[in-house]
């Protein structure tokens, strides 16, 4: 038999540890002395120890893995277990690898300040957004992060280019992306294309009239959207403040040119404003 000093040593872990896993019932020892409270395991316990460090860093809870090693949990469920956590570890790295393009845009641009070679300031105009007729394919995002928004956007296309080709359709603008709240908290992900007016259904689209907007801010984003909110909404939204002016709504997208590479994308951010009252 090992003692807990022994057990400890061969598995890798303190006795502290073992003690803790031996309250919780995970582990318990073969033996314990009353009198001295000194623990004792068997051989064999060294396999269930080694499975415990293995479930816990695959990320299981430990009321999970005391099922397992107690062998309440047969080889079909367990490998459920194991396919949810793949997901759930799966989604974690995509949310990880979000955030990291987003500290790497932040950096990019603050390295690029710091050596004096940022690119020519953003251009903010003002103008009125006259109201269009489109045609919509809608989705929901959990934010309106750009990189949340990202992936529900792109889907919409194909959607929108099959139904327009569908329904004989014309295209009549470039593409237009719009957002509002939704009843759970979230936010309503809409893209559309300008159609002519005589058209007012489209099978497997949204026919909406986007109103006018009597005063907006706007201007061009260059490249990947993927960094629209570090190199051009930042600065909207910066010289919206600066100009004693206030949102009063989510912005517009009007996509000007999508034809080439990303890099190459041009985009217009269009926020509504309005005078700020309290300035």
């Amino acid at each position: 038999m090992y003692s807990i000093g022994d057990l400890s040593q061969l598995g890798g872990v303190s006795p502290r540890m073992l003690r803790h896993y031996h309250k919780l019932g995970i582990l318990v020892p073969a033996e314990v002395d009353d009198a001295t409270g000194y623990r004792r395991y068997d051989e064999s316990q060294l396999a269930d120890l080694l499975q415990v460090l293995v479930l816990k860093d695959l990320g299981f809870a430990l009321t999970d893995v005391k099922r397992v090693v107690e062998g309440g949990v047969s080889p079909s469920e367990l490998r459920g277990m194991l396919l949810l956590r793949r997901t759930e570890v799966e989604s974690e790295l995509n949310e990880t690898n979000a955030r990291l393009e987003r500290v790497e845009a932040h950096l990019t641009r603050l390295e690029s300040q710091m050596n004096e070679q940022s690119a020519p300031d953003v251009a903010v105009t003002t103008k009125r957004l006259p109201a269009v007729h489109l045609a919509v394919a809608s989705a929901i995002s959990p934010s309106f992060a750009s990189a949340d928004v990202g992936p529900v956007i792109q889907p919409l296309y194909p959607q929108l280019f099959a139904a327009l080709d569908a329904a004989g359709v014309e295209i009549a603008g470039p593409s237009i992306a719009y957002y509002d709240d939704t009843a759970d908290g979230g936010i309503g992900v809409h893209a559309g294309f300008p159609i002519d007016e005589s058209v007012t259904q489209v099978p497997g689209l949204e026919v909406v009239d986007l109103p006018e907007v009597g005063l907006a801010a706007t201007a061009v984003h260059h490249g990947d959207m993927s960094t629209v909110d570090v190199d051009t909404v930042d600065a909207i939204l910066d010289w919206v403040h600066a100009n004693g002016f206030r949102t009063t709504g989510y912005s517009r997208e009007n996509y000007l040119d999508c034809s080439g590479e990303l890099a190459q994308w041009q985009t217009e951010i269009q926020f509504p404003i309005a005078p700020d009252p309290d300035r």
